[in-house]
């Protein structure tokens, strides 16, 4: 994971997806837990990439065990998604304010 995190900062986006999908293949193989933030460093180089206005899908992975699906879902939007939820529900966000947690807007 680190080699994709480098080559994610290095703006080598495609080399870091590859690291990334290689380490998760290969904890899937040894039936291993995920590594915390292997999927959002993936999602985060996606984002970087800005060759897509959504996601087709996207799978989250809780660590209940439960894994839900969702489809057609846009880029640079904001949503809370909650375990067993059927659909994702949108959040607006407002600006940060000063201790610069982030506030859903009202």
């Amino acid at each position: 994971m680190l080699l994709g995190e480098i080559a994610k900062e290095e703006g080598k986006i495609e080399e870091a997806l590859r690291s990334f999908d290689q380490a998760a293949a290969i904890l899937e193989k040894k039936h291993r837990p995920a590594i915390p933030g292997l999927n959002f460093q993936r999602g985060d180089a996606l984002a970087r990439m800005g060759q897509a206005a959504q996601a087709d899908t996207l799978e989250v992975k809780w660590p209940s065990g439960q894994v839900d699906g969702f489809s057609n879902v846009k880029a640079n939007t904001f949503y809370v998604i909650t375990e067993g939820a059927r659909e994702l529900q949108f959040q607006r966000i407002s600006s940060a304010p000063a201790d610069g947690r982030v506030a859903p807007a009202r």
